[in-house]
């Protein structure tokens, strides 16, 4: 806290950013807390919500954001490399020309399956097509507990993970912090205003 404070003391007129946060839309996994909530019968632990893409109104959502968009102009956007996330942000800068930065600093706190994102890999197929790079990723670039230290690819995170039923997952409050300190330290070294 003491670091952030006193970066923000140096702060001067010239290196002063905008930021305009946006939260992505609604998530399948999202969907399905909803419908598991009204009695349903939805597993919210099945592998098929890794990752969990865009439903149909989240895309709706992401694309009602392409006005608001346009107006503020924006020098860049930066999303983290989960699909729903990702999706909204092509969705809404579709018609603006800027760099989009992927960085997991502001990524999802752990803490359900959908939490597990896709290996950089399968990134670069889906979005084969479009100007973004993954080549800062790792395989698993999502958080890890310690329990989850030896899972060095996607499919044994994913196992362990339904095999431990989440609970040995979840990110601290003192860990997401942490990261958010290094997220805040991304957004002063970038260029863009």
């Amino acid at each position: 806290m003491y670091q952030r404070a006193r970066q923000r003391q140096r702060m001067t007129a010239k290196n002063v950013k905008t930021l305009h946060f946006i939260r992505h839309g609604q998530s399948t996994y999202n969907v399905a807390v909803h419908e598991t909530s009204c009695n349903s019968k939805t597993n919210l632990n099945s592998p098929s919500f890794v990752d969990a893409p865009l439903s149909a109104k989240g895309i709706q959502q992401a694309l009602q954001l392409k006005h608001r968009i346009n107006e503020l102009k924006p020098d860049s956007a930066i999303t983290s490399p989960y699909r729903r996330t990702l999706d909204t942000c092509l969705a809404a800068c579709e018609n603006v020309n800027i760099e989009i930065f992927v960085t997991p600093l502001c990524g999802e706190c752990m803490d359900s399956i959908c939490d597990i994102g896709s290996p950089p890999q399968k990134l670069e197929e889906i979005y084969a097509d479009k100007s973004i790079s993954f080549s800062n990723l790792r395989e698993v670039w999502w958080y890890k507990s310690k329990h989850f230290e030896n899972c060095s690819n996607t499919s044994a995170f994913i196992e362990d993970f339904i095999n431990s039923g989440g609970e040995k997952v979840r990110e601290t409050r003192a860990e997401l912090y942490k990261r958010a300190d290094k997220f805040y330290n991304y957004l002063l070294a970038q260029k863009e205003q």
